[in-house]
This record gives structure tokens, sequence and C-alpha cells, in this order.
């Protein structure tokens, strides 16, 4: 009886451990990770597996990290992080998607496809809105503890990744591999220059479900530093205040029209729809923008085939 009582004990705090390990295994490596490379569990992964995945991949970041954390201590800078992250996790496992990596001030989140759901560009939308929602009342709290409001740029790429283990047996770590993962990182970095909170790409704003249901704006058509395709981006802006909102759906038949003459080279059409825009909203810095390369260009001429790219020469 002893004996087997004590063969009882040793099974269960084998169980026990080995579940304790499973557990602090997924505080590191997302579950969802696991599932998509075809494994039961943590303990069958190895180095160099990979899954070819259909995803949107989405990119936040702190605006002004380096000035807001440099009033800090070490240790106040990471308690400011991690109340931020604390807060926005949740919201993006609400969508269906799940965090790939803290990059120091951001997030890297992963929305897949999944049968009798919405597309995973619906989910990671939805998911950036509802951030951009959450951050309103996390900068609330932090206004009444005496601390200054944050800012963030959320971008979102959509399109096929690699999913997969880099490293050795005794050090794994996970990696995604793709287009679509530069591409998110550069709509997360291009926020400021348009002075817009979200940018997503032509192609997770073709593959939404339904895009009349947001409150959306196309901007700009880029080539990213790094990068030799043109990218359509579009800013969703369901997030904004009610006001911004309303200002920027009325001006949105002017930005429309204006880009639309801005591509076929009719820039001095263009600028009267840019400058009807910003008369409406001054603040604009997308009429500004392109209001300053309008004028540019009636000056100096394009030479060849004008396309209305623009070729960025930095990153952000």
């Amino acid at each position: 009886g002893d004996t087997f009582n004590a063969m009882t004990r040793e099974i269960r705090e084998f169980s026990s451990n080995l579940q304790k390990q499973n557990q602090a295994f997924f505080r590191f490596v997302p579950t969802e990770f696991v599932e998509i490379l075809g494994k039961d569990n943590a303990v069958e992964i190895n180095a160099g597996e990979s899954n070819n995945v259909r995803m949107s991949v989405l990119f936040a970041d702190i605006r002004s990290f380096t000035s807001i954390s440099e009033e800090m201590t070490p240790s106040e800078v990471l308690d400011f992080v991690n109340s931020y992250l604390e807060v926005m996790e949740p919201v993006i496992h609400d969508q269906g998607g799940f965090v790939d990596k803290y990059l120091g001030d951001g997030i890297m989140a992963l929305f897949i496809n999944a049968d009798n759901e919405p597309t995973s560009s619906n989910r990671s939308v939805d998911a950036a809105i509802a951030m951009q929602r959450e951050l309103a009342g996390f900068n609330h709290f932090r206004i009444e503890n005496g601390a200054i409001p944050i800012r963030t740029g959320i971008g979102i790429a959509t399109g096929d990744v690699i999913i997969g283990t880099v490293g050795t047996q005794s050090r794994l770590d996970t990696t995604v591999l793709g287009h679509s993962v530069n591409l998110a990182s550069r709509m997360e970095s291009l926020t400021p220059s348009y002075g817009v909170s979200i940018l997503i790409t032509e192609e997770t704003f073709t593959a939404l479900d339904n895009p009349e249901k947001y409150c959306y704006r196309e901007i700009d058509t880029v080539i990213a530093k790094g990068m030799k395709r043109p990218n359509l981006l579009y800013e969703i802006f369901d997030s904004d205040p009610e006001a911004l909102k309303e200002i920027k759906l009325r001006t949105r038949p002017h930005l429309h029209r204006g880009i639309l003459l801005y591509k076929v080279g009719q820039f001095e059409e263009a600028y009267a729809e840019f400058k009807a825009m910003y008369d409406l909203y001054p603040e604009d810095r997308v009429a500004r923008i392109y209001l300053k390369r309008c004028k540019r260009l009636l000056e100096s001429p394009p030479a060849g085939d004008w396309e209305g790219v623009m070729r960025l020469q930095r990153k952000g």
C-alpha cells in the first residue's frame, strides 16, 4: 500500500511539474504558435520547423517613447511599458489574435484566417480600433496620476508569411518572416508622417468583409525604403474623437478626387481639391502634404512617366 501511494505521489508530482513547465514555456511561446506548427505540445518542437500561413500582421508602437522614458528611472520605464502591454494584450486576444513578440515599447500581433470567423483582416482592424479606444482610458488613468498621455501608431499588412523556429536544441526562438511582416512595420512607422493612428495596406483593405462598415480613407501610394512594389495606404479612423471623425468624412470626397487628379498629373486641379480640404480642416497633415507636393510639381513638372507614387527615402 505504501509503495502504491508513493508511486501515485510521484506521478502526481511529475504531472504537476510537467504542467508547470508547459505553462512556463507558453509564457514565452504562444500556444497558437505550437498549433500552427502542427504540434500537440512544446516538447515536439525542433529548430528549423516552419509552416506557410496567410495572416494579418499588426505592429503597434508608442510614439516619442525615447523622450517620454528619458525622464524615468529604468524600473519606472519597465512599469510604464508593462502597464501599457497589460491593457493591450487582452484586446488583441478578444479579436482572435495573439501577441508574437513584445518589441520594447511595441507589440507584434498575428491574426490567422480561421473557419467560420471574420477574416484576419477584419479581426486585425477591429483589434487596432479597440486598442486605440482602450488607449483613451489608459491615458485618462495616466493624467489622473500626473503622467502625460501617450499616442500610439498601428500598422497592418496581410499576406503569406513563414512562421517557424530558429536556433539550436539548447536555445530555441520563434520567428515570423515575409513581406507582410516588413510591410506592417513600415505602415506603423509611417503613421506619424501622415498624422494618423492606424494605417493598413491595400491587401488588408480588399480582404475586409465589408469595408464600408469602417471609417476609412485612401491616404497615399508609396514605395517604402527597402521595398520594390508600390503600396496603397488606407487610414482607419473609427477610433478618432467624433468631431474629428465627422470632419474626415466630410473632407474625404475632396481627398479622393484630389488623389485621382494627382495620379494623372493634373496638379492644378488636384491642388484645388486639397485646398478645399485644407480650408475645412487645416490641421490635417495629409492635406498639407499634398498641397506641398502639388506646389512643388507645378513649379517643377515631373519628367518621364508619372504615376503618383512616392518613393520614400527613409523607413519612417
